[in-house]
């Protein structure tokens, strides 16, 4: 299902429709897809797709980073980790 939603978000073979491509990407995360949370919350962003919502997104982000943690907690570590060293010139605005 993500790979429709791929082929939307794109136009490979079908017409470039970021509304199907989200419904798609959405039915994958239903489905138990965790790879397309980031993609849902990218989606949900203002400016940024037709449907915006940024506090859907944030929430499909943080689910991203819950299951990223729990698989692979070392890897969240790390980048908070290397965050906090940069100092706070380079850290991104939430």
């Amino acid at each position: 299902m993500s790979a429709l939603g791929y082929m939307y978000t794109q136009g490979i073979g079908v017409p470039k429709d970021e509304a199907q491509a989200l419904k798609w990407y959405l039915q994958a995360a239903d489905k138990g897809e965790t790879s397309v949370y980031t993609l849902i919350g990218l989606g949900l962003l203002p400016g940024q797709r037709h449907a915006a919502n940024g506090t859907e997104a944030i929430k499909w982000f943080s689910r991203t980073r819950e299951t990223t943690a729990t698989s692979r907690p070392s890897s969240w570590s790390a980048t908070s980790t290397s965050w906090a060293a940069a100092g706070p010139r380079i850290r991104p605005r939430l």
